[in-house]
């Protein structure tokens, strides 16, 4: 049984963010589950976009732009603003279930708005492109712990939103 630090956080897990020769095969299963997190909601926001410029080239010049927004906004959020405080304890520890529930209510609002409103109101990839900035924000400002947990709650939203609703679009 593992010992817990002063911090109340097992030394194992200290020890493979800190170390990650340490655990080389943990560490890398890690890094692949944030990278296919990554890989899935750009995958998905692109194939929004996409959709949207086959119903219209208004549609999707304002799909685009709707997409763009986000990245831009948390772009110079991070970089030119050096107010940012750290993220309580309490809000890393509950990453997984608020990505996990995040995804899913994400994949509902892209059916429901593509249905509703036929691509006219690019809230989809709006919501979509900020979720893919959030994590990259994540990554540049919580520790790495948090970001692998943020990616574990999306990639298990996904399969959820999948054994729940079947695959997106249908």
């Amino acid at each position: 049984m593992s010992r817990s630090s002063e911090s109340g956080e097992p030394d194992r897990l200290r020890e493979v963010e800190q170390h990650p020769n340490s655990r080389p095969l943990l560490y890398l299963f890690n890094r692949f589950v944030v990278i296919t997190a990554i890989a899935s909601l750009l995958g998905l926001l692109l194939a929004s976009v996409t959709q949207a410029f086959g119903v219209s080239s208004e549609a999707g010049f304002r799909s685009l732009a709707a997409a763009l927004l986000p990245p831009i906004f948390l772009t110079y959020r991070s970089f030119f603003s050096r107010s940012v405080r750290p993220v309580s304890r309490s809000l890393e520890q509950n990453l997984f279930l608020v990505a996990m529930l995040w995804i899913v209510m994400l994949l509902v609002l892209l059916n429901l708005v593509a249905l509703r409103f036929d691509y006219r109101l690019p809230l989809g990839e709006f919501v979509t492109s900020l979720t893919l900035g959030g994590l990259f924000y994540f990554n540049h400002h919580l520790s790495s712990r948090s970001v692998v947990s943020c990616a574990y709650g999306i990639l298990s939203g996904l399969v959820l939103y999948l054994l729940i609703f079947g695959s997106p679009g249908r």
